[in-house]
């Protein structure tokens, strides 16, 4: 059995991000799976703004902004140049394309 107050004890709580250069986990924001692939959910705005897809050579920033939820799916969208950008809405569950992938 293992005293609380003596030895064996943890000194140190890591998931609250005291120690330093010891971080948390990072969150990933309103990202689900949806078939096996990153479904990313979005307010009214973004999604009307995307309905027709992402154009080729257009840039992300005119279809899901510049604030972190837009900077989110365009750093997917670098990291990942084969994998479908899929845009779900928040109030009615509908789901679409905002970049269809090659495979």
């Amino acid at each position: 059995m293992i005293d609380e107050d003596g030895e064996g004890a943890p000194t140190n709580n890591v998931g609250s991000g005291n120690i330093a250069g010891i971080s948390p986990p990072a969150v990933m924001l309103r990202r689900k799976k949806f078939a096996g692939k990153q479904v990313f959910e979005v307010d009214d705005e973004r999604f009307s703004n995307a309905r027709l897809g992402k154009k080729k050579y257009a840039k992300y920033e005119d279809y899901v902004g510049n604030d972190e939820l837009g900077e989110e799916i365009r750093q997917y969208g670098r990291n990942n140049p084969g994998k479908p950008i899929i845009l779900q809405h928040e109030k009615t569950g509908a789901m679409m394309f905002l970049k269809y992938g090659k495979y």
